[in-house]
């Protein structure tokens, strides 16, 4: 990271709270834009309730934003399995690879965003095909 850089004096705090909104509220993207380490920028939002409530407010458009899409895939795939009911086995095979996947996100990131995400799109994937498999 840059050294030297005054994340205060660098970054006022109507700046940071753009740069939290455009980087979804992650402090990692936050932290390269800012040229400074993401502790930097854990300090500052601590210091600061409306940084903290505008990476809540980002964090939480962000996730509806995954969500929205992964219902929308959800759907697409549905339509899909309900056309061609042989691809129910790769789907599971897809689920079953997956769940692992998020439930290691899960346990392992700091923000659960896109974890929870991931997860509502695998339990809807995984219920349909359990539906259509005991049949």
């Amino acid at each position: 990271m840059a050294r030297g850089v005054s994340i205060k004096k660098d970054y006022p705090l109507e700046e940071m709270i753009k740069i939290v909104h455009e980087e979804n509220g992650r402090i990692r993207a936050i932290s390269r834009r800012c040229q400074c380490s993401p502790t930097t920028i854990y300090d500052y939002i601590d210091c600061y309730p409306e940084l903290q409530e505008a990476r809540k407010l980002a964090q939480n458009r962000s996730s509806q934003t995954m969500l929205e899409t992964a219902e929308v895939t959800t759907e697409k795939l549905l339509e899909l399995v309900e056309e061609k009911p042989e691809i129910a086995a790769k789907l599971s095979m897809f689920v079953m690879k997956h769940s692992k996947y998020s439930d290691y996100r899960v346990g392992n990131t700091a923000d659960d965003n896109e974890s929870q995400a991931a997860d509502h799109l695998l339990t809807k994937l995984e219920r349909y095909i359990n539906e259509s498999t005991s049949e």
